[in-house]
């Protein structure tokens, strides 16, 4: 008879959670406007991914 227990996990990428701003320009009534935009909008509620496993299992001898 045997018993086994796991659990692994897998980080989110870094930054994921950190909204993120970029330069941009764009033109109005003919003049260049500077100005910044979202380019990502990040998740705060990002947690590290968790998997568990049991495996339970029996081992016999059949047969010789």
């Amino acid at each position: 008879l045997r018993l086994a227990y796991g659990q692994a996990g897998n980080a989110p990428p870094p930054f994921s959670a950190d909204r993120t701003f970029s330069p941009d320009k764009t033109e109005v009534d003919g003049s260049i406007v500077n100005h910044i935009q979202f380019s990502d909008y990040g998740n705060p509620d990002l947690k590290a991914e968790t998997g568990s496993e049991i495996e339970l299992g029996f081992d016999a001898l059949v047969l010789g």
